[in-house]
């Protein structure tokens, strides 16, 4: 999963232009196998699925190892339900859909203050402290912890988080929780299912003076479900980069022919892009004032390619038919002088 969860707390934007920002983004998770341009074969589906499949098995597993890397206080009694003080994980539910959880309950013959200074000497070897918390429920005083790391044996990066719970007033007895949750990623790739007028730039075209009103590009021909660019070399490209709603709104910023070599570079990296994602529900994006770019890739066998990559904001590249998050990475410098 990577140690990156995303939270459920929003956060705050500023924009120059108030309209042009987005304060959430619901991430599609339906794979691109819908009717029309961009629709997968069934067996391309089928292979999805299956990833996905294995993808949730390894999470598991690991979910699993992690609960076991958990330091328990001697005389600990584990209980069948949570402690009424600690109902949830410490630090919360990732705000995702593509992971597995794990928990486990004890009742520990410590003062709060004891086993809290149990828990904080022994947290698991090798992992790295996300964060803490604390907080009072059902009248008593509650701490929490949580790690990111990969269990012996896993090369799956999870999270294991420490609740205890108890009152101070009592130095008999205090409760511990402790979850275990993995991140998988769903390999369908997300459709680009944007609803507006698109751009579309041919072999030896130019770049329009403006973008306005557009919300993507449209490409010709099969492929562009699986990924990014088609196969094959590309021997020129070029390169539009368009402002958002501040400055002259939509204006072109930037025009830069590709040569072979670079365009090549550019199909290489979107072609051996992972199209895998966490799945997720609403969640707040940096500032977007709707700035985008479009590469085109000129082919000697084939129509040119299209890729219309979102600049900032939850930046993502998409080709008409799928979307990557994220960007591509190898134009950075020239989209960087542009917003300078």
């Amino acid at each position: 999963m990577g140690n990156r969860w995303i939270s459920a707390v929003g956060v705050v934007l500023l924009c120059l232009v108030p309209a042009a920002c987005a304060s959430t983004v619901d991430t599609p998770t339906h794979p691109a196998t819908g009717p029309g341009p961009g629709s997968g074969s069934s067996s391309s589906a089928s292979n999805y699925d299956e990833q996905e499949a294995i993808n949730r098995k390894q999470a598991e597993d690991a979910t699993h190892r992690l609960l076991d890397l958990a330091s328990i206080p001697p005389g600990a009694v584990e209980l069948d339900s949570a402690p009424p003080a600690l109902p949830g994980p410490a630090l919360g539910i990732p705000d995702l859909q593509t992971y597995t959880s794990l928990a486990r309950y004890w009742r520990v013959p410590l003062s709060f203050a004891a086993a809290d200074s149990y828990v904080r000497a022994h947290p698991p070897a090798g992992f790295t402290q996300e964060g803490s918390s604390s907080g009072n429920e059902h009248g008593m005083t509650r701490h929490g912890y949580a790690w990111a790391g990969s269990a012996p044996g896993s090369s799956q990066v999870g999270q294991l988080s420490i609740g205890v719970a108890g009152n101070p007033a009592d130095g008999r007895v205090s409760y511990l929780r402790v979850d275990a949750s993995s991140q998988w990623q769903d390999p369908h790739p997300i459709r680009d299912a944007a609803a507006g007028p698109r751009l579309r730039i041919e072999a030896g075209g130019h770049c329009p003076g403006d973008d306005a009103r557009m919300v993507g590009v449209r490409n010709q021909g099969t492929g562009f479900d699986q990924s990014l660019v088609p196969p094959g070399t590309p021997t020129a490209g070029l390169l539009c980069a368009y402002a958002g709603m501040n400055g002259k709104p939509y204006s072109l910023l930037l025009r830069r022919v590709l040569s072979a070599a670079d365009a090549l570079r550019v199909a290489e990296t979107a072609r051996n892009r992972d199209l895998g994602h966490p799945d997720a529900g609403p969640h707040s994006c940096p500032m977007s004032d709707g700035a985008a770019a479009v590469v085109v890739l000129e082919y000697p066998d084939r129509p040119a390619a299209n890729l219309w990559m979102k600049t900032n904001g939850c930046t993502s590249v998409s080709n008409g038919s799928i979307t990557a998050l994220g960007g591509l990475g190898v134009l950075n410098d020239d989209l960087d002088e542009v917003s300078d």
